[in-house]
C-alpha cells in the first residue's frame, strides 16, 4: 500500500497556478508522481479554500485540477505523543 503525502492548500495553489515552478519543487513533485511508494493526496478543506477564489474561471480551473488527487478522509488521528504515551504505559 502506498504512503499518502498530504499537500496543503498553499502547495496545491503553487503547483497548479499559471507560473513557472521552482526547479526543486518541480523535481520533488515529479519524484512523488512517479513513485511506487507514495501517492499525493489533499485534504477535503482544500476544496473549501478553492471555492473562496473570487474569479469564477480561475476557481473552476483550479477545482477541476484538484479533482485529480486522492482526498484524505481522516478518521480520528492519534497524535504521536498519545501513541508514545500508550506504549510507555504498556512497558511499565
Amino acid at each position: 500500500m502506498k504512503e499518502k503525502v498530504l499537500l496543503d492548500t498553499n502547495m496545491m495553489i503553487y503547483l497548479l497556478d499559471d507560473h513557472i515552478l521552482d526547479e526543486k519543487i518541480s523535481k520533488l513533485t515529479k519524484i512523488l508522481y512517479d513513485s511506487d511508494k507514495y501517492i499525493i493526496a489533499i485534504h477535503p478543506k482544500t476544496f473549501e479554500e478553492a471555492r473562496k477564489i473570487k474569479d469564477q474561471n480561475r476557481k473552476d480551473i483550479f477545482i477541476s485540477k484538484l479533482e485529480v488527487y486522492k482526498i484524505i478522509h481522516q478518521k480520528q488521528r492519534r497524535s504521536l505523543t498519545n501513541v508514545l504515551d500508550a506504549k510507555m504505559k504498556m512497558t511499565s
